[in-house]
């Protein structure tokens, strides 16, 4: 992840990922990292137990 972050620096472009609300280590460790959660929305396919998918934005 670092040398990612580093190329979109060096490129001038800010990063940007989503996740499902299901998957909450992933959401951590985004969150160590330095990522923030700017927004969440309901989505219209279900989520690994049936329900709307609950999606969250990050940006670095």
């Amino acid at each position: 992840m670092a040398a990612v972050e580093r190329e979109a620096a060096r490129r001038g472009l800010r990063l940007g990922l989503d996740v499902t609300d299901s998957r909450l280590r992933a959401m951590a460790f985004y969150e160590r990292a330095g990522w923030r959660r700017v927004a969440s929305t309901r989505m219209d396919w279900p989520d690994t137990d049936g329900r709307p998918a609950l999606l969250h934005y990050y940006l670095r």
